[in-house]
């Protein structure tokens, strides 16, 4: 399947899978597509394309792999397609290189474009509904970014700009990190720890001080999640290639830190959010300025929520009782009590062949609180989620045959 790059946007696609070698041990075999044609201005590749090349040539390859029987001790090999262009004629190969076929060629391996990851902030500070606690936090975010000229005059030239905002999912910490940018109209550069990561020895420092070299250039609020794999204990025995690259990247993050926080030029704040703040190194913590706690709403909070995510437009029964709903979704977090009107919006929707009945009821939000509950009790069954069900269940199938056929 010929594919032209010369003149394309291109990138690199990774399959990726886990099987049990011949050794009875899992191992994990990759086969890696490169200078694959973008989808427009997407990071992807072209679905049609990606489609064509998992089914003929990944999966096929993955197949043969699975099967193959190494030597132990010998590693698992890893396949490349390239689906470069070849370029017949030497004319034609001594043209096609020039600065356009630099500027159009596909971003190194590994390396991360930190302007992908620019967004255009989507809250507004009033649509963020947080506790007391939290608010109070966010408050000196916003202080700090809207006084800094002012600090700096009082002789606070290097205090630092780096927060983390710490608790549960679904909490509200990405939906302040965008309220925030909104708020003084700045760009937000939202990136994971892994997008910074790279297979490639030195690639996730190098990603690191490229992020950070944006942030300061266009004065954004840079937010990175997942921050406990940014910023956690740095690991002392190590012992492989692997380790020492999570060290020296960690170094990286807190080195990169540092220098912004100095930088008088530097107009943003960097935002950390993790569910886990206890697994921070003590030199994170220490370069922070503070841990802003993000915590179950309360039933003040939890009506609130309900009146944020309602839309004017969808109509409600007189019945409903923003106070009773608060009550009901007692352990909520924000993106439960969204998923909540979602799913009395879509009950609603159902009956618009009865005009007289097409408004929400306390009833549709009832059995939608209902199955959300549900959806957690399914996830916290233990022998739901795990393997031990799934062998439990094949054995009663196999006693069910056997016993059919004798």
């Amino acid at each position: 399947m010929p594919i032209p790059t010369h003149h394309q946007k291109l990138t690199e696609v990774r399959w990726h899978r886990e099987v049990s070698n011949w050794f009875g041990k899992e191992k994990s075999i990759d086969v890696v597509g490169k200078s694959l044609p973008r989808s427009n201005n997407s990071r992807d590749p072209d679905p049609l394309i990606r489609k064509h090349v998992t089914r003929e040539l990944a999966d096929p390859v993955l197949d043969i792999l699975a099967k193959y029987k190494e030597i132990e001790g010998a590693s698992t090999p890893k396949v490349v397609l390239d689906f470069s262009t070849n370029i017949d004629s030497e004319e034609e190969s001594k043209s096609s290189l020039g600065s356009v076929q630099v500027q159009e060629q596909a971003t190194p391996t590994g390396q991360l474009d930190p302007n992908s990851l620019i967004r255009k902030p989507e809250y507004s500070l009033e649509e963020v509904v947080l506790p007391p606690e939290t608010q109070d936090g966010i408050n000196q975010i916003l202080t700090l970014i809207n006084k800094r000229e002012l600090l700096v005059k009082w002789g606070f030239k290097t205090l630092s700009g780096a927060f983390v905002l710490s608790g549960l999912p679904g909490t509200g910490k990405t939906s302040t990190a965008h309220a925030i940018a909104h708020r003084f109209d700045k760009p937000l550069i939202e990136a994971s720890y892994g997008d910074l990561e790279s297979r490639y020895v030195g690639q996730t420092s190098e990603n690191i001080r490229r992020l950070f070299a944006l942030a300061l250039d266009i004065g954004a609020v840079l937010f990175i999640d997942e921050a406990d794999g940014a910023l956690g204990k740095r690991i002392s025995n190590v012992e492989d290639s692997a380790g020492q690259g999570l060290n020296t990247a960690r170094n990286t993050i807190l080195v990169e830190m540092e220098k912004l926080v100095r930088n008088d030029k530097f107009k943003g704040v960097v935002i950390f959010a993790t569910n886990n703040a206890q697994a921070f190194d003590s030199a994170a913590l220490g370069r922070l300025l503070s841990v802003v706690p993000f915590v179950l709403p309360d039933e003040s909070c939890r009506s609130r929520l309900f009146k944020t995510h309602l839309p004017e437009d969808f109509p409600l029964s007189d019945e409903i009782s923003y106070q009773e709903l608060a009550e009901l979704t007692d352990g909520f977090n924000g993106r439960d009590i969204k998923n909540v009107v979602q799913i009395a919006a879509i009950k609603t929707a159902s009956r618009d062949d009865i005009p007289e009945n097409l408004y929400g009821t306390m009833k549709d939000f009832q059995e939608a609180i209902d199955l959300v509950h549900q959806s957690y009790n399914i996830i916290s069954d233990s022998n739901f989620v795990s393997g031990k069900w799934m062998s439990d269940r094949v054995s009663e199938l196999r006693e069910e045959e056997n016993t059919l056929n004798s």
